[in-house]
């Protein structure tokens, strides 16, 4: 089971401007494993140095969240959502071993990082379609870490 690593600076921005899950337009974005993404002090999309993926079935800037819920329990936060499916295509990619989730404005100096899934082997919809599963508890839990 996969959770997200939070970026530190998210916590700092919840407390000051705040993203709304369920009206904001939250991105799961595919990354290689080429940079700077496992960096937690990272603040926006665009101080990531890492390669997003690119292949049939994926749009560059990533897959919008839908029907996104959030739940709290004794200090534990849960974000749902429908997954993400990147479909199948001998023409797309195998090599996507990150997926960061972030608040999009549109312009990836100002697009809130919120964490990253480590899918922890390089992955892709080459063979088969790469589901983010939202849905599965545990997999959107944000820690008070």
């Amino acid at each position: 089971m996969s959770t997200v690593s939070k970026y530190y600076p998210f916590m700092m921005n919840q407390m000051i401007a705040g993203i709304n899950f369920t009206t904001d337009t939250i991105k799961a974005i595919g990354y290689k494993n080429d940079g700077n993404v496992t960096n937690r002090a990272l603040e926006f999309v665009g101080d990531i140095t890492s390669t997003e993926v690119s292949g049939t079935n994926y749009t560059a800037g990533g897959a919008t969240l839908a029907n996104v819920t959030v739940t709290q329990s004794s200090g534990t936060y849960t974000i749902a959502a429908d997954n993400i499916t990147w479909a199948v295509s001998p023409t797309g990619f195998a090599d996507c071993r990150y997926v960061v989730l972030a608040q999009d404005t549109g312009n990836p100096a100002t697009s809130r990082l919120i964490g990253f899934i480590d899918l922890e082997v390089d992955s892709g919809n080459v063979t088969g379609s790469l589901i983010i599963d939202y849905t599965t508890p545990g997999t959107g839990v944000i820690y008070g870490d």
